[in-house]
């Protein structure tokens, strides 16, 4: 089954050249297909809607770097680079990353994770209590299960602890 997806990036003042930002883009998008299937292709957004007219296309810097150049929307994929991050948006869903030290694309943080579960009411039912989220949340934190980069201690974002 091929869902409907676009992604979204808010582009704010960088210091990196787009280039170094399609790179990080690369990255992020490469793994997305670890959160759902539905993202492990990728098909033109300007294209009829019968399944058998589809066109795949490939993810890939050069790709990327063309779309950065083009504008935020493209067709139906939307994305916006935001301070130090980007916003995936497509019909039904969301991804906000921020990107930590060293261009980390792995970190999170409660306002982010609680983003991704509104969009994921039906799978994660337990965890849409906010009071709920916040205690579990804590806990992770508490037990050193997620951890700050310790190059940034200061930052926001947390990262799953390889060591625990």
């Amino acid at each position: 089954m091929i869902k409907d997806h676009f992604i979204a990036i808010y582009w704010g003042v960088r210091k990196e050249s787009i280039t170094e930002c399609a790179e990080k883009i690369e990255m992020t998008i490469s793994f997305l297909n670890k959160v759902d299937e539905s993202f492990k292709s990728w098909h033109s957004a300007n294209r009829p809607k019968h399944l058998q007219d589809l066109r795949p296309i490939e993810i890939q810097k050069d790709f990327i770097q063309s779309l950065l150049m083009q504008g935020q929307n493209v067709g139906d994929f939307e994305y916006r680079f935001h301070g130090r991050g980007c916003l995936f948006k497509y019909p039904n869903d969301e991804i906000d990353i921020d990107f930590g030290m060293g261009g980390r694309f792995d970190g999170f943080d409660a306002y982010r994770l609680k983003r991704f579960l509104a969009y994921r009411k039906d799978r994660f039912p337990l965890l849409q209590d906010e009071k709920e989220f916040d205690k579990l949340f804590k806990n992770l934190v508490d037990t050193k299960y997620i951890i700050k980069d310790p190059r940034d201690p200061d930052d926001h974002l947390y990262f799953i602890n390889n060591n625990f």
